[in-house]
């Protein structure tokens, strides 16, 4: 029986071509495969819960992989662990709510030196640790909107307290500097007498609150910046200051909603915690594809649309005001 070489030629041909272009394509998706690691101070309080949540939505619509994970407390050494194993795993892309900038920045630099594009959000890691940082908001804003919401309660002078969720913190240095600055402008009688450090523990916020203010029931006002507003209200209402101290600072809909309504509390200060979240895995993805760089005026957010870029600095919006009337409208 006579064999056809050139036709077993011509399919042998066909075939290797086909499995060439399939390879070909196979590295291609391999090459645009993105694996990011996102992670925030701590897990397992309602506002990280949140930044989590808009995470996973940008991820699934972005179609990459994704791992939300930071330590249990606000812990620098539990970030650092984290960092370490991203970058043992060859992920693409960390984005970061940094605890400490100069305590994080070796293990970022060693990650960028991986081939690993860092983007900081929440709270920055500085310049030389990653490509862009994805702010809330600006920290002039957010400084004087503080500021603002003990003026809209009547209070123009005396001893202001304020309450910090972490004293390394770069984003709550920045806001505290900027509160700093206003008043001096703006309200000179207004003195901020100490700035208290609760480390994001419930337990501590308001255990240091309980002891400044045994110690200076003259203080006019208290300002909570971080994850503490509820601890802090509840050290004012255990010494009988509730009402008589002014208070201002951060909060969620979904835990100090209840706290507009029922008078202890005229308003708090944030911005959407989901979308920080969903904002900082786009930031991170463009940045590693190169669709943001250095001079860039915006960046393509999904449903949020265009967000402004400053040089290195991604924005996500003015901070928005919750009251008994709005607090209902959000569910975070």
């Amino acid at each position: 029986m006579k064999t056809d070489t050139t036709a077993y030629s011509r399919r042998s041909v066909l075939a290797i071509a086909t499995l060439v272009m399939l390879t070909s394509t196979q590295m291609a998706a391999a090459a645009d495969r993105i694996v990011m690691q996102v992670i925030p101070k701590l897990i397992g309080i309602p506002y990280f819960t949140s930044t989590g949540e808009g995470a996973k939505e940008a991820a699934a619509e972005l179609g990459i992989e994704m791992n939300y994970n930071g330590p249990t407390d606000a812990s620098i050494e539990g970030q650092i662990a984290i960092i370490n194993q991203a970058i043992r795993r060859k992920v693409n892309v960390i984005a970061i709510a940094g605890t400490d900038a100069a305590a994080l920045a070796p293990s970022l630099k060693r990650a960028r030196e991986a081939g690993v594009t860092v983007v900081s959000w929440d709270s920055d890691v500085g310049k030389a640790a990653r490509s862009f940082y994805v702010e809330a908001t600006s920290d002039a804003g957010m400084g004087q909107g503080l500021i603002d919401s003990l003026v809209k309660d009547g209070l123009t002078d005396g001893d202001v307290a304020i309450l910090t969720g972490s004293a390394t913190a770069a984003n709550l240095i920045s806001y505290v500097n900027a509160m700093k600055a206003y008043t001096a402008a703006h309200y000179p009688k207004l003195n901020i007498a100490t700035v208290l450090a609760g480390d994001e523990d419930a337990v501590k916020s308001k255990a240091v609150t309980t002891s400044y203010f045994q110690g200076n029931p003259e203080t006019k006002a208290l300002i909570v910046i971080g994850s503490a507003m509820t601890p802090g209200l509840e050290a004012l209402k255990g010494l009988g200051l509730q009402g008589k101290v002014k208070v201002a600072g951060f909060g969620l809909p979904s835990v100090n909603g209840r706290q507009t309504k029922d008078g202890s509390l005229s308003r708090f200060l944030l911005w959407n915690p989901v979308d920080l979240g969903y904002a900082a895995v786009y930031a991170g993805v463009a940045a590693h594809r190169g669709e943001i760089r250095q001079g860039s005026a915006e960046l393509a957010a999904g449903r949020l649309g265009t967000l402004k870029v400053s040089g290195d600095i991604v924005t996500l919006g003015p901070p928005v005001e919750f009251d008994a009337s709005n607090v209902d409208k959000f569910n975070f």
